[in-house]
């Protein structure tokens, strides 16, 4: 093992312990020297293809805080082409150190990482929206009966919410009456609507994204009748 120390102190606890030692760095601590980094890291590059050394790592302490340094260690070669490849560049913005923009950087990033990875339901890949369905009961006792349609609204976004932090698409089912009477819309504009019309053609005035145009379809493999519906996607170029 060859020490090439940085600053006096890691360079007497070096020799003290009997490490050769591979060369004065003693004020490149306190005066940091581009050059001398450079020239150090051809040094050891050079070494390195010359089969001289074996591995090239280093060791030193993270500022993560004035009161907080993490002793880390890293290995610069050889080079672990998978590891560097998924690994994380970007600095430790959750540092109470970081500006206020790098903390919203790393926020923003987090949530398109999390909208882009898979999303699994009871272990199975989950790519369409969870739906709020009040599911009124007729002629019987049921809690969505007699709700007022604020509260009824207020429901459906604090269900959709939920969802939506717990890393999941959400929606709101409902029908033309549902949508005239009892919901309002406006608040639920962030969310797709699943609009249930049993007819040839939807007639509701209000967009939506998910249309069930039947509850009794035979579908060939499933017994009894199903539920069937259709997904409104935009054609390429249009949104």
């Amino acid at each position: 093992i060859v020490v090439y120390p940085v600053g006096r102190k890691v360079a007497e606890k070096a020799a003290k312990l009997g490490y050769v030692i591979g060369g004065d760095f003693t004020d490149l601590a306190d005066k940091p020297n581009v050059k001398q980094c450079i020239d150090l890291a051809r040094d050891l590059g050079g070494k390195f293809r010359k089969g001289e050394i074996d591995k090239v790592e280093l060791v030193y302490h993270h500022f993560k805080s004035a009161g907080s340094q993490i002793l880390t260690r890293k290995t610069f070669l050889p080079i672990d082409i998978t590891s560097e490849l998924t690994k994380d560049h970007f600095r430790d913005l959750k540092s109470t150190v970081a500006t206020k923009e790098s903390q919203e950087y790393l926020r923003k990033r987090d949530a398109e990482q999390q909208r882009s990875a898979p999303r699994m339901l009871d272990g199975k890949p989950l790519d369409l929206p969870v739906m709020y369905d009040p599911e009124f009961v007729m002629k019987d006792k049921a809690r969505a009966n007699n709700v007022s349609p604020e509260q009824l609204t207020n429901n459906a976004v604090i269900f959709c919410n939920a969802v939506k932090n717990g890393g999941y698409d959400a929606g709101v089912y409902a029908t033309l009456m549902w949508e005239a009477y009892e919901f309002d819309l406006q608040k639920l504009a962030s969310y797709p609507i699943w609009c249930a019309d049993y007819v040839d053609k939807p007639q509701t005035p209000y967009a939506f994204k998910f249309w069930q145009y039947s509850y009794k379809t035979a579908v060939p493999g499933v017994t009894g009748t199903c539920d069937v519906n259709v997904m409104m996607i935009p054609k390429e170029g249009q949104s």
